[in-house]
């Protein structure tokens, strides 16, 4: 890590054989107005435990594969099924927020409606709002 300063991010999974994630969040933290950081905020407070899609904390150099262990959190993710015929249904979705502070000091308030933020049925219920808007959207442009 200290080699690598902070312009590092994890690994992260949003999709396998069987299952696919739609929706990730991640958040820019800034100071004074400039970008300090940024970090992807996901779990699955919002879905089972057979929907968690969880990161490997590493990855094979060679060939890309994962590593034998695997982060804590995860992400939520749904079966790949429903891809099929409509593949833009499976579009992943990046929920962005911000924390910190802008140029003049004052506190940015989105950080507060990140994913984590949010608890089980209200996080599943806002995810399947937010889903079915962007499928309509999606059918009604005829993609």
């Amino acid at each position: 890590m200290e080699l690598r300063g902070h312009d590092v991010s994890c690994p992260q999974i949003y999709a396998h054989a069987t299952a696919v994630t739609q929706l990730s969040n991640l958040v820019v933290n800034l100071r004074e107005g400039r970008v300090s950081s940024f970090a992807w905020d996901n779990s699955c407070s919002g879905c089972s435990p057979s929907q968690c899609l969880k990161s490997s904390q590493s990855l094979s150099e060679e060939n890309f594969t994962e590593g034998s262990q695997f982060f804590s959190e995860g992400t939520c993710g749904e079966s790949a099924d429903f891809c099929i015929g409509t593949p833009a249904a499976c579009n992943l979705k990046v929920f962005v927020t911000w924390a910190g502070t802008d140029k003049h000091g004052r506190n940015l308030v989105s950080a507060g409606s990140r994913l984590s933020k949010l608890a089980g049925p209200t996080l599943s219920s806002f995810y399947n709002t937010l889903k079915d808007g962007y499928n309509q959207a999606s059918q009604a442009l005829g993609k």
